[in-house]
């Protein structure tokens, strides 16, 4: 089931813009608060906070141009909150990838090697933990969320309707097209990751609106989540390789660890594909067109409403 934060994303339609994002924004940032406020599954309390905190900076970006100065300091703000839990998520989102990587290989059971480098990924986590000290990091972190959810009620934009959002929802995509067009001529795993979230952008702007939907936007909403999902994992397999490269002695016998870089490659060769191949389908469309598409679906949506 959806929390209520995930079912308030979406601009309404009996609200202005400037009104619909703010409220958006306050009720992110809340959940936030009350997720790093949690004492117990701390886990999921900073995936959902971090979840929380992207989902404003693509809120603001989608009217970053009526918000001026204020886009770059908020989002500077949110941005430095964010990446204070991220070496957190990191440490516990290399465990899971590690699994899926153990079960994407059909060939090898769990042997004894894959149990240990496993045991000592659980060793780490703990470890960075406690060298962040998280019962004071993520109070400090909070604090940081708390003072831009006090500032957002004063937030622009000022003007409605889908002309406050028309610039900026193209320049995420046509950005996108950008990151797709470096990638086709060059595979760095920095450019797949730049893609990703300029991807996530995209997703975020066409959730919040959801309301305009029809049944050929559920199809397109979908496909931007299983792209971002893919882009998702080859980054977190691109930080397993480099965690373990940089010890590698830490994590077993060279031959262990050259098994462990063959299962990365296969596995990622397949992510990585399904994820271009998602990615053509998203940006063979032209800017442009998209949003002309969007503000027909804006115009029905508003008509049907007044």
């Amino acid at each position: 089931m959806e929390s209520e934060s995930v079912m308030a994303y979406r601009l309404k339609a009996k609200e202005s813009v400037p009104h619909g994002l703010r409220r958006i924004v306050r009720e992110e940032l809340k959940d936030a608060i009350r997720q790093l406020s949690k004492n117990s599954n701390r886990d999921e309390a900073i995936h959902e906070a971090r979840k929380s905190i992207k989902k404003v900076r693509a809120a603001l970006k989608l009217v970053r141009r009526e918000l001026g100065s204020t886009y770059h300091q908020e989002n500077s703000r949110l941005r430095d909150a964010g990446h204070m839990l991220s070496v957190l998520r990191d440490a516990g989102a290399m465990i899971t990838t590690f699994d899926a990587v153990r079960d994407h290989d059909k060939k090898h059971g769990k042997g004894r090697s894959e149990k240990n480098m496993r045991r000592i990924l659980v060793t780490r986590k703990a470890q960075v933990e406690r060298e962040h000290n998280l019962e004071q990091l993520l109070p400090r972190v909070s604090e940081s969320v708390a003072d831009a959810r006090d500032l957002s009620s004063g937030w622009p934009p000022r003007r409605g309707g889908f002309t406050a959002m028309e610039k900026d929802f193209e320049k995420t995509f046509r950005d996108g097209r950008k990151a797709m067009a470096k990638l086709q001529k060059d595979r760095r795993p920095e450019l797949f990751h730049e893609l990703r979230k300029r991807v996530k952008d995209h997703w975020y702007h066409v959730r919040l609106l959801e309301n305009l939907w029809d049944e050929m936007m559920i199809g397109y909403e979908k496909t931007l989540k299983d792209l971002e999902s893919r882009l998702g994992d080859d980054h977190n397999l691109v930080l397993l390789h480099d965690l373990v490269a940089a010890e590698p002695e830490r994590y077993g016998k060279p031959s262990d660890i050259r098994s462990l870089y063959d299962k990365i490659a296969s596995y990622q060769k397949e992510v990585r594909r399904e994820a271009l191949d998602l990615a053509k389908r998203i940006y063979s469309e032209r800017p442009r067109k998209l949003v002309k598409r969007f503000r027909a679906l804006w115009t029905v949506w508003h008509k049907s409403h007044s």
